[in-house]
């Protein structure tokens, strides 16, 4: 049994259309400055994607087929853990390439 707070990674083989579905989504900003900002943090995002994908991500979404499966038996199981990992690489990629670009 795992102890609280680990957590293993698993190799993860994904179908193309899974793969396709690793492109990130965002809805349209309402201004220009708002406009360039998120353009720029999308563009560094998707750099930082690249390095948290295979780590992370493809974690996430594997955990969340094997969750799907045991959901009806253990409706409190969720991803939540790999899904925070993901989306903290991305923060620490993120942040000082960020900074650095609004400096």
């Amino acid at each position: 049994k795992e102890g609280m707070g680990e957590h293993h990674y698993h190799k993860v083989d994904l179908t193309a259309e899974e793969e396709a579905s690793l492109d990130l989504d965002y809805a349209e900003p309402s201004d220009d400055v708002e406009f360039e900002f998120c353009e720029l943090k999308l563009d560094i995002e998707r750099t930082c994607h690249k390095k948290c994908v295979k780590p992370f991500w493809f974690e996430y979404k594997s955990c969340e087929k094997r969750v799907s499966k045991v959901s009806d038996e253990f409706p409190e199981a969720n991803c939540a853990l790999q899904y925070t990992d993901y989306w903290k690489c991305i923060d620490s990629c993120l942040a000082p390439k960020l900074w650095e670009k609004l400096k």
